[in-house]
């Protein structure tokens, strides 16, 4: 972690420039399962707090608000749920929004706020299609 903190990946995660670790394992769990993995995380971050990392207090926080989010895409809807309960690491200048990975497919299209246009689209890894 460097810079803007969690908003960015460090390369260790970053998956040779495709998906992230953190959305495979979304993709592996499932929202609920995630959400729990989520608030698990919290929980090792809030425990260790000032024993190990400096960024120990940044970790919680991060994961909070990722558990917020899918949590908020699971209630209201992906679109609306990017305006009420963004993606932590949607500040980051590489973002791609999660869209989920189903097996024997490359990635299964989500309704996003375009990066590119300020609109809604749709976005698949990477590759807008809004007109």
């Amino acid at each position: 972690m460097s810079g803007n903190g969690y908003r960015v990946t460090p390369e260790r995660y970053a998956n040779d420039g495709k998906r992230e670790t953190i959305d495979r394992i979304r993709d592996s769990l499932g929202d609920v399962g995630f959400i729990a993995w989520c608030e698990g995380n919290v929980i090792k971050y809030m425990d260790r707090l000032g024993k190990k990392d400096a960024d120990d207090a940044e970790k919680q926080s991060f994961y909070m608000e990722m558990a917020e989010h899918v949590r908020g895409c699971m209630q209201v809807g992906y679109a609306r749920a990017l305006l009420e309960y963004p993606d932590p690491r949607s500040g980051r200048r590489d973002f791609l929004p999660y869209a989920r990975c189903n097996p024997g497919t490359k990635v299964t299209p989500c309704v996003v706020i375009c990066h590119e246009c300020g609109r809604l689209g749709s976005k698949l890894q990477g590759s807008c299609s809004c007109e």
